[in-house]
C-alpha cells in the first residue's frame, strides 16, 4: 500500500548449501516466477528439487501465486557444470520464459539439450 505495509514475505533454503536467485518477474495476475542456482536439496513447500551433484550449482525456477503460494518449481542441469537461471520474464499469456547459462546436459521437459561448449545460453518457455 501506500505505506510501504508488508504485503507477505517468503524465505526458502537447505540450511547448508547456497541458494542465489538470478531474476525475478511478475505478470499482470500478480504471479511472481524466481529462477536462480541451488545445491542440494530445494523444497518450496512441495517435494525437494535435488540438484545433480553437490560440487556445482543446477538451476531452478519457480511460479508463486499472488500471494507467495508457491504453484510450480522446476530444476535442471547436471553434475559437475554450474548451471544457472540467470533471467525470467512473463510473456503476455502468462507463460514463464527462463534464460539459462547452459555448461552441460540439461531436460527441459523435452529431452536432452547439451552445451557446444564452455557455456551456452538457452531460452526456455514454460506454460502458465
Amino acid at each position: 500500500d501506500a505505506t510501504g505495509q508488508l504485503i507477505w514475505a517468503r524465505l526458502w533454503g537447505n540450511g547448508i548449501y547456497n541458494q542465489t536467485p538470478g531474476g525475478l518477474a511478475t505478470d499482470r495476475w500478480g504471479n511472481v516466477a524466481v529462477a536462480g542456482g541451488f545445491r542440494g536439496p530445494l523444497s518450496f513447500g512441495g517435494p525437494p528439487l535435488h540438484s545433480a551433484g553437490l560440487s556445482d550449482d543446477d538451476a531452478f525456477v519457480v511460479k508463486l501465486a499472488a500471494d507467495g503460494t508457491p504453484l510450480w518449481a522446476k530444476r535442471f542441469g547436471a553434475a559437475n557444470d554450474d548451471d544457472r537461471a540467470m533471467q525470467v520474464a512473463f510473456d503476455a499469456d502468462g507463460q514463464v520464459l527462463v534464460g539459462v547459462d547452459l555448461r552441460s546436459t540439461a531436460d527441459f521437459g523435452g529431452g536432452a539439450v547439451t552445451s557446444q561448449g564452455d557455456v551456452d545460453f538457452a531460452v526456455v518457455c514454460f506454460a502458465p
